[in-house]
């Protein structure tokens, strides 16, 4: 039953999907003298079996209507079915010249559908229109397994030197944090008393506590963008969200910042990973209050819509231009309307949490205008 298959072979692949011999035979003569190689089967059964086989050098199917058993269209169907034969091209042909005949053709996935008897230069001309249709498609769709397996590499690289970078960095970092303990310890009068050495005591633990926080984003970034799986559990949404704006008591104390909790009416639970899902709110918070100036206020609220949960920080701050707000999602990116502003940290804050959110099949949106304030919201399935 056919020929056998030569993946080397450049020539175009057809098989005639034919009941009748003859009929097969006289499409093979016709089109292995055209330049085609030719493949032959006799039953919509036979016909599926050896495409297992040779779908990889299969360009086009020539597939007969009326067949026993399996006709045309239930191998044209089953064919769709399968993912490694559903991209090959189906041109039906068959004796009946009826329009119905012909959309059945199409609507089980048909490309092309031609009556006998047949003119060989109408048929000829049809073959190789498709052919060339379907060799396009493999050549667009190893261009696209290419470039993914490239970014694929490209990430991993990414990822590693990360990770290597990162690591290697924790371990100096550490003995610089531990160094400055010891010398409050031993030396804090002497340091204290001397204006200079006081300044560059404090230089050196808050740069430090920057790069530290500089770290764990860029791990976190590595983690949560590769093969993190959250561990989800039913939690209180009340006392949680509690929780988490009283962590920012002292920071917001700081800059006489007033902190605000907007609960619902009623206390319900929600599906999140609790430590990581901290990090979208403690994100959110720590943005407000580093950008809300002296005697402003950030509010937490939640409430419960149709869509989900909406978990809102609202600040007084200095809001963000428009131009900004489609950017703020973009790893590094600096918002240019409080550049004036301390922005010391990665720039991927917001990343994380928005990816942080989309594994909860959650969203995060953003509503700004200058000089009225930022409202960062948390949108999670209900």
């Amino acid at each position: 039953m056919g020929s056998e298959v030569n993946k080397s072979d450049s020539r175009a692949g057809i098989l005639v999907v034919d009941d009748q011999p003859s009929n097969a035979d006289l499409l093979n003569i016709a089109l292995a003298a055209e330049g085609f190689k030719v493949f032959k089967a006799y039953s919509g059964e036979s016909a599926l079996k050896l495409l297992q086989d040779i779908a990889a050098v299969v360009d086009l199917v020539l597939l007969d209507v009326n067949m026993p058993g399996m006709d045309g269209y239930q191998m044209c169907s089953r064919m769709k079915a399968d993912d490694k034969l559903k991209e090959i091209p189906v041109m039906f042909v068959s004796a009946i010249d009826d329009v119905t005949v012909k959309m059945n053709g199409f609507q089980v996935g048909g490309v092309d559908y031609i009556t006998k008897p047949f003119h060989r230069i109408e048929l000829v001309a049809r073959i190789r229109t498709h052919v060339d249709l379907r060799r396009k498609q493999r050549e667009i769709e190893a261009l696209h397994r290419n470039e993914v397996e490239h970014y694929r590499r490209m990430n991993t690289v990414k990822d590693n030197m990360l990770q290597v970078v990162s690591h290697d960095l924790k371990n100096p970092l550490s003995a610089i944090i531990s160094g400055l303990g010891i010398l409050k310890l031993t030396l804090w009068n002497a340091i204290q008393s001397d204006d200079k050495a006081l300044s560059g005591f404090q230089l050196i633990g808050s740069s430090a506590d920057k790069m530290r926080g500089m770290i764990h984003d860029l791990l976190d970034l590595v983690l949560v963008e590769g093969t993190l799986t959250l561990n989800r559990e039913l939690t209180w949404l009340i006392p949680y969200l509690e929780k988490r704006l009283n962590d920012f008591n002292h920071m917001a104390a700081e800059k006489q910042i007033t902190l605000k909790f907007t609960p619902p009416p009623y206390d319900f639970q929600v599906a999140i990973a609790p430590d990581r899902f901290a990090q979208v709110l403690e994100n959110l918070l720590s943005n407000a209050i580093k950008y809300t100036d002296p005697q402003g206020m950030v509010e937490l609220v939640a409430v419960l819509e149709r869509d989900g949960v909406h978990i809102s920080v609202r600040d007084t701050g200095p809001g963000i231009a428009e131009d900004d707000l489609p950017h703020l999602f973009e790893k590094f990116y600096r918002v240019r309307s409080v550049a004036h502003r301390d922005q010391t940290g990665t720039g991927l804050g917001l990343v994380i949490a928005k990816l942080i959110t989309e594994l909860h099949q959650g969203r995060i949106e953003v509503q700004s205008q200058i000089g009225k304030g930022s409202t960062f919201t948390v949108v999670l399935p209900a």
